[in-house]
Parts: C-alpha cells; structure tokens; sequence
C-alpha cells in the first residue's frame, strides 16, 4: 500500500475489512485482533525527519528538541498497550 510521498509505504492495518461501513456502532466482527501492521522499532530512523521539519511547532519548545528526542518519543509509543 503506498503512501503519501516521502511517507514509509506500511500494510493495510484491516484485515480485509471495510471500516467505511464497520463505524463504531456497527463494527460487526472486527476486533482489536484484527487489526495489524503498524510501525515498529526498524521504522524509527525513517520516521524521525518528519517531525524535524515542523518547525513551526518545535521553534516554541521550551528547550531544543533533537533528533534523539524525537526518536525516544516514537520508541515510547511503538506499544500503547
């Protein structure tokens, strides 16, 4: 599945579902097991430049944000659960 450019193309997250007709308040059958992909730890030297380049947001922290920081943040969030 491709992405938007510049983007890590990733695996539909679905599992052959259709969410536009699985709503909250009519998934059915779909469960939290069904859905797969994502990104993992591989992913995070790829995924740290992007936010690199939101200036606009990172120019307003009270400190420097580096590249590690970033790369932490996104290694702290690879599991929610």
């Amino acid at each position: 599945m491709a992405g938007p450019p510049g983007h890590p193309s990733r695996p539909p997250i679905t599992n052959g579902h259709d969410l536009a007709t699985s709503l909250p308040c009519s998934a059915g059958s779909l469960e939290a097991s069904d859905l797969k992909g994502g990104y993992t730890e591989a992913d995070i030297g790829d995924l740290v430049p992007g936010p690199m380049k939101q200036q606009r947001l990172l120019a307003t922290c009270a400190r420097p944000v580096t590249g590690e920081d970033i790369a932490a943040i996104f290694a702290a969030s690879i599991q929610n659960w």
